[in-house]
């Protein structure tokens, strides 16, 4: 009844200055939106999906959320 996925992002520092992530968000975005990055990354088997810094955190916040609660249901443990 779980499903997991893969994603990657990028984390910088807690309080980095608001022109340092959007300048880091659009030199990325650019990159990724390229053909040859593009075709790299689905050649990999990638979907690729832009998401603003906002949406990115509250996904991070969403799937903290849900494993923190699988966690806990399930007992997991990290061997």
């Amino acid at each position: 009844g779980y499903e997991g996925s893969l994603w990657m992002g990028l984390l910088g520092p807690a309080n980095m200055p608001r022109d340092l992530v959007a300048r880091i968000h659009k030199d990325v975005s650019t990159a990724l939106a390229s053909d040859e990055v593009a075709k790299g990354f689905t050649a990999a088997g990638f979907d690729i999906e832009i998401k603003s810094p906002e949406q990115f955190g509250r996904m991070l916040l969403g799937e903290q959320q849900r494993w923190s609660k699988t966690v806990k249901e399930t007992g997991a443990k990290v061997d």
